[in-house]
């Protein structure tokens, strides 16, 4: 094999190998478990603020 065959084949090679978990794999999981129940609030309350404010105006109009 030449130089060329043998890089191709350790860069197929290392697209296929699985990486190993780093540090920041770990706080990048960590990160999204904390923020999924703020954003599920947060979405939840942006709906029923829309209702409720959709439902006062067309009481008051």
């Amino acid at each position: 094999m030449n130089n060329d065959q043998k890089f191709a084949a350790e860069k197929i090679r290392s697209e296929y190998i699985q990486k190993e978990s780093t540090e920041l794999d770990a706080l990048r999981a960590l990160d999204a478990k904390v923020k999924r129940p703020a954003n599920v609030f947060a979405g939840i309350y942006l709906q029923l603020h829309c209702c409720f404010r959709g439902y006062l105006c067309g009481c008051v109009w």
